[in-house]
């Protein structure tokens, strides 16, 4: 529940583009060409708008585990 919390928070804190992509591909589990359509843009663009996302949110997350419980629980799972 708390790392359900944390995402949350952490996708809030993300751009509407990137939280668009990473909703429309890794929630809603659309494919590339899926989600280009919503979103009208190039398969290309909903590549590179995802992998930016993916690591800003990752950094995102590392961030609010360090700020929550410092510095030693930030590994993965």
């Amino acid at each position: 529940a708390e790392d359900v919390h944390q995402l949350r928070l952490a996708l809030q804190a993300m751009d509407e583009a990137s939280r668009r992509v990473i909703d429309l591909v890794d929630i809603e589990e659309l494919s590339y060409d899926e989600a280009a359509r919503v979103l009208k843009v190039p398969v290309n663009t909903v590549r590179s708008r995802l992998s930016r996302a993916r690591t800003q949110l990752k950094q995102k997350m590392i961030r609010l585990r360090k700020r929550l419980h410092g510095p030693g629980e930030t590994e993965e799972p």
